[in-house]
């Protein structure tokens, strides 16, 4: 299978909440990273399931790389 990318039509609306959806598993990963390292200050956070520190990292910086791959895309998309 080909890295083909999908092309969607969403509404403002849509690819906000599309965005802040990304935005919270981002940070999900990023605070379970945190807390692997010893520097999460929630007690209460529920971490996410994964093998440690790196593998958490890396997931935040994925979900970061998808949400700036996308507002890149809709900032060229919007009238100057």
């Amino acid at each position: 299978m080909k890295d083909e990318p999908y092309h969607f039509s969403l509404t403002p609306f849509d690819f906000g909440q599309m965005i802040d959806g990304l935005c919270i598993r981002r940070d999900a990963w990023a605070e379970t990273a945190r807390w692997f390292r010893g520097e999460s200050e929630d007690p209460f956070f529920p971490a996410e399931e994964c093998d440690g520190e790196h593998e958490a990292q890396q997931l935040a910086d994925h979900y970061t790389q998808i949400i700036e791959t996308l507002q890149r895309q809709v900032e060229a998309q919007r009238p100057s």
